[in-house]
């Protein structure tokens, strides 16, 4: 009976140890998953970091390629051409050169510079009515309004500098055109 306890006991034994090796190796498994998930983890904080350095190069290179487009403000016509298309255009900071690129004029609408006398200055608002005539289309006006003023007189040439926009849908009034310009005088709208 003594023989028969003992091996009970030393097979208890056995499996109590058997049991806290299972016990060990299940600690271990767990401990090695979390190691796997912080490394997963750690995996993804890399990939994310990857993606915005990606992003940061499409980024870079959107802006590269925007360098090498010009493009106007507004719709118009290429007046007058510095370089031609495959030139070496060298940076701005480096250039010696003052020509412009390109020059690129709106048509559908004319800025036309009138310089008024010094006696008339003070009766000169922004949207007074204006009357023009261009010397190289006879017979033919055109009702505008001024636009912008310069509030001082030029000492130069004694007049004040007035701004007119006008309207040309049809493309028929050029830049340089001179002629002469018909002021309604009118009161402040203040």
């Amino acid at each position: 009976m003594v023989d028969e306890a003992k091996d009970r006991y030393d097979t208890a034994l056995e499996s109590e140890q058997s049991a806290k090796a299972v016990v060990a190796t299940a600690k271990a498994h767990v401990i090695a998953a979390e190691i796997k998930v912080e490394q997963a983890k750690a995996e993804i904080i890399v990939a994310q970091a990857d993606v915005k350095v990606a992003q940061a190069k499409v980024e870079k290179a959107q802006v590269l390629r925007d360098f090498a487009t010009i493009t106007a403000p507004f719709d118009g016509v290429v007046t007058h051409r510095g370089n031609y298309p495959g030139d070496f255009i060298p940076s701005a900071v480096n250039a010696k050169r003052a020509e412009p690129l390109l020059i690129v004029e709106r048509t559908d609408l004319r800025r036309v510079i009138v310089s008024v006398p010094e006696r008339d200055a003070p009766f000169i608002y922004v949207g007074n009515t204006v009357e023009l005539e261009i010397d190289a289309l006879p017979g033919k006006k055109w009702s505008a309004k001024v636009s912008r003023i310069a509030p001082f007189l030029d000492p130069q040439t004694g007049g004040m500098r007035v701004e007119i926009d006008l309207p040309n849908p049809t493309g028929q009034v050029y830049p340089g055109m001179s002629g002469r310009a018909t002021i309604v005088f009118g009161k402040s709208k203040e």
